[in-house]
Parts: structure tokens; sequence; C-alpha cells
């Protein structure tokens, strides 16, 4: 049950920022009610509830993106349209920021399972950021309008440690791309991540994704959408099977 509390937690975070532009950004333990027979969540207080302009989630999905792919040209981009560094920084500082944006990221960026409880991720970021705030001299504020969000996603991966909560986010990708695989031969790449959304017809959503072109193509990709959705069966889904209708 931890681990269904943790992918549901982690899968919140996400579509308050990136679906609903609208946080509670106060992850205190008092302020989440898990329904037994569900599983569901519910926020018992708004007061810190905060909107974000859709124009902010979008570059904060940039830096997603980017560290999903591993792209750190376009994670410094991303880290300079939001406020993180400016353009002119000192090479060093610029790529300790990068670096402490991809440890941050690193339960995203991880294949299968990652373990909350065992993670070193908050002593890692405590030397990264001494190490760049007295031995680099970087002394940058971070941009206000983002103030809050950390206190959510600092906040919410406490919360997943506390519970020792194990999520594989990549779970919901990889039976996708064996089955395109299979039907073309061809890697089908999901950038941008991937968020199930449960009605009487569920649907998978995929972002940022890429099919890959033949060898004998001129163009590294064949087909690329920003999003994708796929219908899944919902009475396997009862039975905890993934099927693609």
């Amino acid at each position: 049950r931890r681990d269904a509390v943790g992918r549901t937690l982690e899968r919140l975070v996400f579509r308050e920022l990136f679906e609903f532009h609208f946080m509670q950004t106060d992850p205190n333990f008092a302020n989440y009610l898990i329904e037994p027979e569900t599983d569901r969540i519910a926020l018992l207080d708004l007061g810190s509830a905060r909107a974000f302009d859709p124009e902010f989630c979008e570059r904060y999905a940039r830096i997603v993106r980017a560290t999903l792919t591993g792209d750190r040209r376009a994670l410094r981009a991303a880290a300079v349209a939001i406020g993180y560094l400016d353009e002119n920084e000192r090479e060093d500082r610029a790529r300790g920021v990068e670096d402490l944006i991809l440890l941050i990221c690193e339960p995203l960026r991880h294949a299968g399972v990652y373990d909350f409880g065992r993670s070193r991720i908050p002593s890692r970021t405590r030397d990264l950021g001494f190490d760049l705030a007295f031995r680099k001299g970087f002394l940058r504020p971070p941009p206000p309008e983002t103030v809050f969000l950390h206190r959510k996603l600092v906040g919410s991966f406490l919360l997943c440690a506390r519970i020792r909560a194990r999520v594989d986010v990549n779970a919901l990708i990889g039976p996708v791309k064996d089955r395109v695989k299979a039907a073309t031969g061809r890697e089908l790449a999901v950038r941008g991540g991937a968020r199930l959304a449960l009605s009487m017809q569920p649907r998978l959503v995929l972002t940022d994704v890429a099919l890959a072109n033949a060898p004998w193509g001129t163009a590294k990709d064949m087909v690329t959408a920003e999003r994708l959705e796929l219908a899944l069966a919902l009475l396997p889904l009862l039975s905890r099977r993934f099927e693609l209708t």
C-alpha cells in the first residue's frame, strides 16, 4: 500500500503543476488524508494553495524534459529561461547548477523502482549546494515564483521517504515502447514522461514523443508529437493488467 500511496503522491505533484496549474504548496503530513478503500489522497488544507501561470509551468516542463533525456544544453537553456542561471554565468557555476538539477530529478531519471526510503538525495544535495555556494561562490537566489513549488517538491519527496515508498514511473511507459517496437521495428522515445488519466475510458497520456526513423531515412525521427493519448482496456486494469485498445 505504501508504494501505491507514493505513486499517487508523485502523480499528484505533476498533475498540479502541469495539468491543473494550481498547487497545494504545504506538504505537511497532516494535510493529506488517505482513503483506505481506494488509496486516493484528499488534500485537507488549501490555505497555501497557489496558482501558477501556464507559461511558468511550460518553462518548468522544459527542465523536466531536459533532465529525462540528459540533454545538458537544453537543461542550461531552460535554467536560464526560468531564472536559475544568468546566461553569462561562469562555466563552473553553471555546470554545478546543472548537476544540482539532475541530482534533484534523480527519481524521474531512474530506470526501474526508485526506493525513496533508501535515497541519499537530501545529504547529496546539501553537499553539492555547499560546494556551489562556498567553494564556487554561487549566491544567486532562486526565482521568487519557484519558492513555494520547491517547498512542495521537497516535502513530497520527504513524505515518500518517510513511508519508504518505492515508485517505478517508467513501468507505465515500457509496455507502450515494447508494443511499438514489435509492430514497427523502431524505438519509441518518451521524453516528457507519462501519466494515467482514470475514467470510464482510461487513457495513458505521453508527452514529447518521437518514433525513430528507418536506418535508411535521412531524418533522425520519422514522427514526433507533443502529446499522445492511448486508450486502455478498463476491465484488465481492475485485475492489474495493462492492455492497450
